[in-house]
């Protein structure tokens, strides 16, 4: 089975990451991307099936995608997600249908994600700066974030210098400080979002395939609801989101090669 997985896992790989530099370059993923990944995969465990007898992997590439298909678009419905980034998540595991590895990438996949909008909202912010001054307004002018910043801050300090010798207290502290940066970040893409994300342009430069500001969903608007805003409409607020594909090769390498994130840092310190 394993020489099976491999082959999943190198198709998974290179959908995935064709998809995630097609979505940094035009801010869409074909649907034809996710759609021969899915194929793919359940074309692969069914010659798997047909080859050992053994009909679990094709069941769970099925039940896979179809289930995570289903999630992702509840997450699209609630504008919380793009439909291409559901779509991505459903044709992994429809190649990649072990809960093993699949509870190791959800677990994982938070903790790239994360990082990865951390270093894109700074790229972004390195390349304006003029949003630092501008966070910097809206952080002072905000009593509610300045002080639970503050409050947290004193308290990790505090519980830093009685943690010397006690694990909990530490961890304590790890905690109060992760909340403390999260809180700061939060604040910040805030900024980003409102000065970058989105802007007002006249109908006249819209294109195909961007996004209104004042829809729930992150789809494009289409050829027909282009001509018909430009007999309506002179200017319209767009949005643009942080392109996010490129997140699933990158937490598919470090699941393959690591498992858990955690349970390999946790067992370096240890």
């Amino acid at each position: 089975m394993i020489e099976f997985l491999l082959v999943a896992f190198l198709l998974a790989i290179v959908g995935s990451f064709a998809a995630g530099m097609w979505d940094l370059r035009t801010t869409e993923v074909p649907d034809e991307v996710p759609l021969l990944m899915a194929a793919g995969g359940l074309f692969l465990w069914f010659i798997y099936a047909a080859t050992t007898g053994n009909f679990v992997p094709l069941v769970l590439s099925a039940a896979f995608g179809g289930g995570l298909l289903a999630f992702g678009w509840i997450l699209y419905k609630l504008g919380q997600w793009g439909g291409g980034d559901a779509k991505m998540f459903a044709a992994i595991f429809c190649l990649l249908p072990s809960v093993g590895i699949f509870v190791n990438f959800v677990l994982n996949f938070f903790i790239v994600a994360l990082a990865y909008m951390i270093i894109y909202i700074i790229i972004l912010a390195l390349a304006n700066r003029r949003i630092f001054a501008e966070w910097k307004r809206s952080f002072e002018s905000s009593r509610i974030i300045v002080a639970g910043f503050s409050i947290l801050s004193i308290a990790a300090v505090a519980f830093l210098i009685a943690s010397f010798f006690n694990p909990v207290l530490f961890l304590i502290t790890a905690i109060l400080a992760l909340v403390d940066i999260l809180l700061l970040f939060l604040s910040f893409s805030k900024i980003v979002d409102k000065k970058l994300f989105r802007k007002k342009v006249p109908v006249s430069k819209l294109k195909v395939g961007d996004v209104i500001a004042s829809s729930k969903q992150w789809d494009g608007i289409t050829e027909e609801q282009l001509k018909k805003l430009r007999k309506t409409k002179k200017t319209v607020e767009i949005k643009e989101g942080i392109r996010f594909t490129l997140v699933f090769p990158i937490t598919l390498l470090l699941t393959w090669f690591f498992g858990s994130i955690l349970l390999a840092v946790i067992g370096a310190l240890g």
